[in-house]
């Protein structure tokens, strides 16, 4: 065995590269050099402290469990005692377990990118990691809790249409998962083009889809797949799973199926406009949950440690004044007088950088 021993404060930077470099000798994916991103820290903090409302017929709230690592969930109950075990599984049923993989299955789609979904898997998720990492910038905002809400909804919708399609007299084996992404992609995209989006947090609220929504999906995926299927042949491609990879399959259904939005899917529905005020004002609030975390994150370091990083950043060439400004107020502050939220996001940056540098604190 070798046994590397990293420090806390360079786990999210080193532990990523240890798996990249001996990747060559045994094959990690792609989906676990991901998981220290401090995106997929606060959707497993969401997934553990965020109850899910009890669905129709029952009476027990509930987690969807995320698993930032493999083996997460596995290990969560291994310790525990028959009657604990019993509670966590109750409260963390193992049909909401939810992988990596499967926010970025879902996230694509949503974005109306189902031929990259039908790439696969890893494919799929380095296109999701690019995605995060771009609109991640210094704070998350918009990676907060409605948006985890959001993504569930979204995920019980991709889950349900997945057995829906199975189930269906019209099912082509072997096709479920491209007619599931296009259907939901498709859906989505005609949907947008008239200011209108499938308002997930209904979805999340009850925990499942209406009736008239998993109609309107079904009537979609059943032309999907007819067409996935009819102009691989048109094509000249064999293999329509192949097919379902090219963005030329995506512009193909586009240009090919109409689809009818009947007055009975408006009640699952939300205006562009009002989606658009909702995701301001959740970003506003992560924004205010990133200064508390960061203030919290300061005084919990204490003042002194903040002197000794002060006093080695003195000494060299590494931060600019106004970072030095921001580590002196770090190391002076009190009991009467903190820094403020976004002074306190600009005392870790610094933090980061001297670490960076050398600091060892």
């Amino acid at each position: 065995m070798k046994l590397s021993v990293v420090r806390s404060d360079l786990v999210d930077s080193i532990v990523p590269k240890i798996s990249l470099y001996a990747n060559s000798q045994n094959k990690v994916n792609d989906a676990d050099f991901f998981s220290n991103h401090p995106f997929h820290r606060r959707i497993e903090n969401f997934s553990r402290n965020l109850w899910a409302p009890a669905a129709e017929g029952a009476n027990q709230m509930t987690h969807w469990f995320y698993e930032r690592a493999r083996g997460q969930y596995a290990n969560a109950s291994a310790y525990l005692t028959p009657a604990k075990k019993k509670e966590f599984e109750v409260q963390n049923p193992r049909k909401q377990l939810i992988q990596k993989t499967d926010v970025a299955k879902v996230l694509v789609t949503t974005m109306c990118m189902p031929h990259v979904v039908s790439q696969g898997a890893q494919k799929n998720f380095k296109f999701f990691a690019e995605n995060v990492t771009g609109q991640w910038g210094e704070e998350g905002v918009v990676f907060g809790e409605e948006w985890f809400k959001g993504i569930i909804g979204a995920t019980i919708v991709f889950r349900t249409l997945e057995r829906l399609v199975g189930q269906a007299d019209w099912y082509a084996q072997g096709y479920r998962a491209n007619t599931v992404t296009y259907s939901i992609a498709l859906l989505l995209k005609k949907l947008r083009s008239s200011k209108r989006d499938v308002d997930f947090l209904k979805v999340w609220n009850r925990q499942a889809v209406s009736e008239s929504l998993k109609q309107a999906l079904l009537n979609v995926a059943e032309q999907v797949q007819a067409r996935i299927i009819s102009s691989a042949e048109r094509y000249r491609v064999v293999n329509v799973t192949e097919w379902c990879k090219r963005e030329k399959c995506w512009e193909d259904l586009l240009e090919s199926i109409e689809i009818r939005i009947g007055p009975n899917l408006d009640k699952d529905l939300i205006d562009a406009e009002e989606l658009e005020g909702a995701k301001k004002s959740a970003k506003r609030e992560q924004r205010v949950l990133n200064d508390i975390e960061a203030q919290t994150y300061v005084v919990s370091k204490g003042a002194a440690y903040w002197g000794k990083l002060y006093k080695w950043a003195n000494d060299g060439a590494v931060m600019t004044p106004s970072e030095m400004d921001f580590l002196n107020l770090a190391a002076n502050q009190s009991s009467r007088k903190i820094p403020s939220g976004p002074q306190s996001q600009r005392i870790i940056n610094a933090e980061k950088k001297a670490i960076s540098e050398g600091f060892k604190g």
